[in-house]
């Protein structure tokens, strides 16, 4: 039996609601995507009564200008890392992990409510040869969950830029700048390269 504690998030009209949960909870499967061929891979079916949380970790690299991915990010050509996903989950590339976070440990957790179907996953490509790596991914089934505390952040937004004499500028790089937020918050941040 394995112990976890979780960070699950949900953005919803302009508020961040963040929740703890302890779930005590034993294997349900185990396998490893493979970029080298098409993978095609159907876990047993769920228990529409019980809830699941996916581990994934591990890289892996669909061409060779310098790709490198984990289950959730595309890093090797990026900096800061971008969120991707060359796999599938139930046919969508589009699922995010519960803490939408770049980890440069390469692990991640996606918590999901059984169907009483079976989880399908999936990859493809058109050219395998320049293809390396795998995600090795472990599902658990809770057998125990308790929501231990929800955290309700407030929205923030961008207000306004200044320079460091107090005037306000548009964001440019080479500059150290204060960073204003509809929070009243502020950020001095260097941008090396704006967007």
């Amino acid at each position: 039996m394995r112990n976890l504690f979780l960070l699950t998030s949900l953005f919803l009209f302009n508020y961040s609601y963040s929740q703890v949960l302890h779930c005590d909870s034993v294997p349900f499967d185990s396998f490893s995507i493979t970029f080298q061929s098409a993978f095609d891979y159907n876990s047993p079916s769920t228990d529409a009564s019980k809830f699941y949380v996916m581990e994934l970790n591990g890289t892996y690299s669909v061409a060779t200008n310098g790709h490198a991915a984990d289950a959730a990010f595309e890093y090797g050509n990026n900096n800061p890392a971008i969120a991707y996903m060359a796999w599938t989950w139930n046919g969508a590339n589009s699922p995010r992990p519960d803490t939408d976070v770049y980890n440069p440990n390469h692990q991640y957790f996606y918590t999901f409510n059984g169907d009483g179907n079976a989880q399908n996953f999936g990859f493809w490509d058109s050219a395998y040869e320049d293809n390396s790596g795998q995600l090795v991914v472990e599902i658990l089934e809770c057998i125990d969950v308790a929501q231990i505390e929800e955290i309700k952040l407030d929205y923030k937004e961008l207000v306004s830029v200044y320079d460091m004499s107090g005037n306000q500028v548009e964001i440019s790089s080479n500059k150290l700048l204060i960073y204003q937020y509809s929070d009243g918050s502020t950020k001095m941040i260097y941008n090396i390269n704006p967007y």
